[in-house]
């Protein structure tokens, strides 16, 4: 199934426009399973694509606009899930941070991409020294905030995330991969 959606992201189709058709496409369809504690909840693509509309439009308030860096700094929660997205709505870079990532190489990321905000979960114990919003803050944000009333004009060449990777010599370097 999503190697013929996957196949489909060409020319004029971007990230943003992808997930937007997915969400036409799979509207009630689930999209997420939660599990916060002996529950499970379900998020519908059309309630993840409501959800990152307003979360693009507390980061557009918060000074975000397209080309931004934002650090991400998260363990697997649905949360990222809607970081990934309000981002790629706003035309933002991502900057993904794995959780037990050093003091150390966290700073060399700051230098070397120039975030303006980071978007961490409360569980991560690094401390990062610029605007922090907190994951685990979304639901008030979210049930407060309002859709973005206008999104980003993102092109299939723009910049959307610059991930860390380690190559031979074992010191990570920045990737970068497109909206394409």
């Amino acid at each position: 199934k999503w190697n013929i959606l996957i196949r489909g992201l060409s020319g004029n189709m971007n990230l943003n426009l992808f997930f937007k058709s997915c969400c036409v496409k799979y509207k009630d369809k689930t999209a997420l399973q939660i599990k916060k504690g002996f529950r499970r909840f379900k998020v519908t693509y059309r309630e993840l694509y409501e959800k990152s509309l307003i979360l693009a439009s507390i980061l557009e308030n918060a000074g975000i606009i397209k080309g931004d860096r934002i650090l991400i700094c998260s363990p697997n929660q649905p949360e990222y899930v809607l970081s990934f997205f309000a981002c790629s709505i706003l035309g933002a870079v991502i900057v993904p941070i794995d959780v037990k990532t050093s003091q150390e190489i966290i700073e060399k990321y700051i230098v070397q991409t120039k975030p303006k905000l980071c978007l961490k979960s409360k569980l991560v114990k690094q401390a990062i020294n610029i605007p922090t919003i907190y994951l685990e803050d979304y639901d008030t944000l979210i049930d407060t905030g309002k859709p973005i009333k206008k999104r980003a004009d993102v092109k299939y060449d723009d910049l959307f995330e610059i991930i860390y990777t380690s190559g031979t010599t074992g010191e990570p370097k920045g990737v970068m991969i497109t909206h394409g």
